[in-house]
């Protein structure tokens, strides 16, 4: 932290806080903040002694940001260590900057939520507006990130993004987005506990400026690494779609955590707009490829340059990758069966228990809850009845096939009417297997074998490959 002693002669030594006369100040120099003409207003002047507003003893700085200086201040009054953030001097010539810090705080006021970092007081110092928060006594996650001895695991990167998406959920629930998304405003504590915070560029979802400008910056949407293609163009915004720009920045996150890298590479800041607006990520899996494939549909849906085509906001796309966490944890452990045929079910039941005693069967004899049921907890395999009444082998294969989660399940669907015409129009939605009843040991066996998943994390459930029989 640099401390300056000012003299009555206008000179300066350095001294630690709480020492000398009342009468002098100790100033904090913004040296982070853009180059500018307002050398002696980008400091903050705190009275000699240290205290802000008579009750924040300031002990050291932690951060800067755009907006304002973070220090680690001892409350005196209630005898515990706060985070306490001040806006920059310069900022309060601008109202609209003004609005935008006290936003914040009330923001984070009325939110509680286990990974948003807690407001406890608000107040103004020399007229310079403040706010107190709990202090999170831990790196910001992307130096927790790279002082890790080897690449993050599929389960711990997950494990943290969830967390994450919680608290910008619990964010998008208090009808507000954050617009600056990354991971030095994500900090980890002692426990692994991830908490959500700076919220300098916060804005109510129904507000319609997204883009605010002063003297030698411009605020547009976030950092530029982290910026959603309609905020990098500056579009007109849509205030029902507003929290898709989280969203995006979320899917950026999380390629940076499970791939180690950001997906996309830029030497300037137009370079990387650009990039956001126009370039095509690649699937995750091409760059790490140990991934498995079935995150890269996820991912890449939150990176969607269409707003509309993404996750509706944070609670949606953490839930989608729960779901692929949960699948990865046992990637062949259940097939479910879909046939409202009696029969059947019990041939299926007797011949794949004997050849497959590892694997769990999961036999559904009604149709009309079966999509909601695989969506929610996704098997390895689905085989389904193309006459099913409630949902037919056809629609629920398309409809699995249009869910990120499900889209490479494998699919065998079984027929007593079908021919070569349903075989063509199934294999179109990209279901992998075809059979038609009764059903033969000799050719059914092998068949769901053939497209059942192999263990390991190379898995690649639902490959390309089209595996059918026309005999009976």
């Amino acid at each position: 932290m640099s401390i300056r002693r000012t003299t009555s002669n206008g000179a300066s030594t350095h001294a630690p806080p709480g020492r000398g006369g009342r009468d002098e100040t100790t100033r904090f120099a913004a040296d982070t903040f853009a180059a500018g003409t307002f050398a002696d207003e980008r400091e903050i002047e705190l009275p000699r002694d240290g205290l802000i507003d008579g009750r924040y003893r300031v002990l050291d700085r932690i951060g800067d940001g755009g907006m304002g200086v973070v220090l680690r201040a001892r409350d005196e009054r209630l005898h515990r260590e706060v985070a306490l953030k001040l806006i920059r001097p310069v900022l309060l010539r601008e109202r609209e900057m003004v609005d935008q810090f006290l936003a914040e705080a009330r923001t984070m006021a009325q939110l509680r939520h286990a990974n948003v970092v807690e407001v406890y007081d608000y107040g103004e110092h020399e007229d310079l507006p403040y706010f107190a928060m709990r202090l999170v006594r831990g790196p910001d996650l992307h130096t927790w990130v790279e002082n890790q001895p080897q690449p993050l695991s599929v389960d711990v990167a997950l494990g943290i993004f969830a967390q994450i998406c919680e608290g910008v959920a619990a964010i998008h629930d208090a009808g507000v987005v954050h617009r600056d998304i990354k991971p030095e405003n994500m900090l980890v504590d002692a426990g692994f506990r991830v908490v959500v915070t700076d919220f300098g560029l916060v804005r109510p979802v129904e507000e319609q400026d997204f883009i605010s400008t002063h003297a030698s910056f411009q605020v547009t949407g976030g950092t530029a690494g982290y910026m959603a293609p309609e905020l990098a163009r500056e579009d007109e915004p849509d205030p029902r779609l507003a929290v898709r720009a989280d969203v995006y920045a979320l899917g950026i996150l999380a390629y940076w955590l499970l791939v180690g890298r950001h997906p996309f590479v830029a030497k300037t800041r137009k370079e990387m707009l650009n990039q956001q607006i126009y370039a095509r990520p690649l699937p995750p899996s091409e760059v790490r490829p140990d991934l498995p494939r079935v995150l890269d549909a996820v991912v890449l849906e939150a990176l969607h340059k269409d707003p509309r085509q993404r996750p509706s906001d944070a609670r949606r796309l953490a839930e989608r990758l729960r779901l692929v966490r949960q699948r990865l944890a046992k990637p062949q452990s259940r097939i479910t069966v879909v046939d409202e045929d009696p029969d059947t079910l019990r041939f299926v039941e007797e011949i794949l228990g004997e050849a497959l005693p590892d694997v769990e069967l999961e036999l559904l004899s009604r149709s009309d809850d079966a999509l909601e049921r695989i969506e929610s907890s996704p098997p390895a395999m689905v085989i389904t009845a193309l006459e099913n009444r409630g949902i037919s082998g056809m629609e629920l294969a398309a409809s699995l096939r249009g869910s990120p989660v499900t889209e490479s399940l494998p699919i065998l669907v079984l027929s007593s009417v079908g021919g070569a015409p349903e075989w063509k129009a199934l294999w179109h939605i990209g279901v992998q297997g075809f059979l038609l009843k009764p059903l033969l040991r000799e050719s059914f066996v092998p068949l769901v074998r053939g497209l059942l998943p192999r263990p390991g994390p190379r898995s690649r459930a639902g490959s390309s490959r089209s595996l059918g029989s026309m005999s009976r």
